[in-house]
């Protein structure tokens, strides 16, 4: 059994490139290096306990060459981040199972995305990987994940995560302007959503018990109850049934929507109350809404469809 007591790892710089999104990264005849010739060979057992990692002042960076940069919008193919930061304890690190405790873990990503600070008790071995007292908080947005497990049954992750159950439960508060660098238009609406999420399943099947996000001004507010989400990794095979939704939006949201233009309504102002309740399935390429809705003073039912040949 080895221990160690305290490692510190200061001002590290990771760089990552590759010219296209097919070709392999910069690093890979060292990925290939560590592979060894000897695919059949006996892994050599070990166990080992790290009681301190500190990790300060680094960074990481991933260049796909060939693709354009989108200053100060999140891009997958150009992800910086700056600040990187960690402190971590490893309880248990053998060549099968790993008990990781993330005390904190921080960064700042060129887009202007912040993680202020991410903490969890993470466990990964040959039957199963999971987490426990996971917390993640923004600059203003914070957010509590229910411990959860996925059995992994000789499987790879990708394999489990398409096959087998995990149940996900998320409370928490939503600034949207945390979320600009995904969504410019979100920068200037100032509004806190309480976010609330209950969902179980794999790619092949998830439930849907519970989406509700909820504007703390009581100006809007979306509830998603019993729905099921078929093949989301399959966008051909993909399909959605929500037997319940609810959508409420008063006047002073119409306005600030029109403000920041994500409403294209010439006058906003005659919206002073929308609520619409109904029911919607359907796939990629078509689907069906049925439902009641009303407006100010009036209502209406409302029976709706797409279709389109082609994504």
């Amino acid at each position: 059994s080895i221990v160690a007591d305290y490692a510190e790892i200061i001002g590290l710089d990771v760089k990552l490139t590759r010219n296209s999104a097919n070709e392999p990264l910069n690093i890979q005849p060292i990925i290939d290096r560590l592979k060894g010739d000897d695919d059949k060979k006996e892994p050599i057992s070990f166990d080992a306990r790290i009681n301190t990692v500190v990790i300060r002042n680094s960074s990481f960076s991933y260049d796909v060459i060939a693709n354009d940069s989108t200053p100060n919008i999140f891009n997958p193919s150009h992800i910086k981040v700056n600040g990187f930061r960690a402190d971590i304890n490893v309880p248990k690190l053998t060549n099968g199972t790993y008990h990781v405790n993330l005390r904190r873990l921080a960064f700042h990503e060129q887009s202007g995305f912040d993680l202020n600070n991410l903490q969890a008790h993470l466990l990964f071995s040959p039957d199963s990987i999971g987490w426990s007292d996971l917390e993640i908080k923004l600059p203003t947005s914070s957010y509590h994940v229910a411990d959860a497990g996925l059995p992994l049954k000789d499987s790879d992750i990708i394999q489990a995560i398409t096959v087998n159950s995990v149940s996900l439960k998320i409370d928490g508060d939503t600034y949207l302007p945390d979320f600009a660098p995904f969504l410019p238009e979100l920068d200037d609406l100032d509004m806190e959503i309480m976010t609330r999420l209950k969902a179980s399943g794999s790619l092949n099947k998830i439930n849907i018990n519970e989406i509700n996000l909820a504007d703390k001004e009581g100006d809007f507010s979306i509830n998603i109850a019993d729905a099921e989400v078929h093949d989301f990794d399959n966008i051909e095979d993909f399909t959605y049934n929500i037997n319940r939704f609810s959508v409420h939006a008063g006047g002073p949201l119409s306005s600030r929507l029109h403000r920041n233009g994500l409403l294209k309504f010439k006058k906003p102002e005659i919206i002073k109350e929308l609520a619409i309740i109904g029911s919607a399935k359907g796939d990629a390429y078509h689907g069906d809404i049925n439902g009641a809705a009303s407006l100010n003073d009036g209502s209406l039912k409302i029976k709706g469809n797409y279709r389109r040949q082609s994504l």
